[in-house]
């Protein structure tokens, strides 16, 4: 059984993504083509490099003690 949406959610859902896709497109991220936004070298770059070894595997190790300690204060 569907879940009956909250009045003016889907229109403050839209707004968000309109937002979120202007800043940005002012950051330089992406760029609108059309009616598409795509991403900019630049956008690009910044999306990827942290997808890399080895920041990738730091980045993995940092989340994965924060998420130990996080675990512990909460007596997991």
């Amino acid at each position: 059984m569907p879940v009956p949406l909250r009045e003016g959610l889907v229109d403050y859902l839209v707004e968000s993504v309109k937002r979120e896709h202007r800043a940005q497109d002012q950051a330089g991220y992406f760029r609108l083509s059309g009616a598409h936004y795509v991403p900019t070298l630049k956008g690009a770059l910044i999306m990827t490099w942290k997808l890399l070894p080895p920041l990738s595997w730091h980045l993995k190790s940092k989340r994965d003690r924060e998420a130990r300690a996080l675990l512990t204060e909460l007596g997991v």
